[in-house]
């Protein structure tokens, strides 16, 4: 049997995790990690403009940051990602 832990303190089916003063819903559940749920975000937009909303949203980019998304639409030669409305950016993929 797999527990995740979070700070010392066992996640399980937590639903609710509080981190400043924000309360963190939808944390993933063991299930949710074996099905590999959660694990990006549906794109939206269009001829490979795609977009993204997090919640909570990013203030800004930062350098080596990460989004997995799955594209909505075919991937054109150079796609782009606008992420929270914070300006496109090229996309690099592996």
């Amino acid at each position: 049997m797999w527990i995740p832990y979070r700070s010392g303190s066992a996640l399980g089916d937590a639903a609710v995790q509080t981190v400043g003063t924000a309360a963190l819903t939808n944390l993933p559940n063991i299930e949710d990690i074996q099905n590999q749920q959660g694990i990006y975000l549906a794109a939206t937009g269009s001829a490979g403009a795609y977009a993204i909303t997090l919640i909570p949203a990013i203030t800004a980019y930062v350098e080596g940051q990460r989004f997995v998304i799955k594209a909505n639409h075919d991937c054109p030669a150079s796609p782009t990602l606008n992420v929270n409305a914070k300006g496109c950016r090229s996309i690099s993929h592996p």
